[in-house]
């Protein structure tokens, strides 16, 4: 059986990056998903992060989402204008 870190990084932007390893081992598998975790915690280069550890069975074990600490990409002033008008008319 094969242990899998899964994970979805999304940047600022919005864009999200996806991506697995494969391990042999389970307890190689755990350490790859706490260290994604950790990364993700302190980058300022990440909006967010989605770890799964799970294994070719289709068991998952854990999954757990980071907030990063790169800011999302913030809405245009018109963006805001038009979900306050919204908000106050109650649509």
């Amino acid at each position: 059986m094969k242990y899998m870190t899964i994970i979805a990084q999304t940047q600022p932007d919005g864009t999200v990056n996806a991506a697995m390893t494969v391990h042999d081992e389970y307890q190689k598998a755990v350490s790859a998903y706490h260290m994604e975790l950790a990364y993700s915690a302190i980058s300022d280069k990440l909006a967010s992060d989605m770890a799964m550890l799970a294994d070719t069975t289709g068991h998952v074990y854990e999954t757990c989402v980071v907030q990063g600490l790169a800011k999302p990409v913030e809405t245009t002033s018109s963006d805001a204008t038009d979900a306050t008008a919204e908000t106050e008319t109650g649509a």
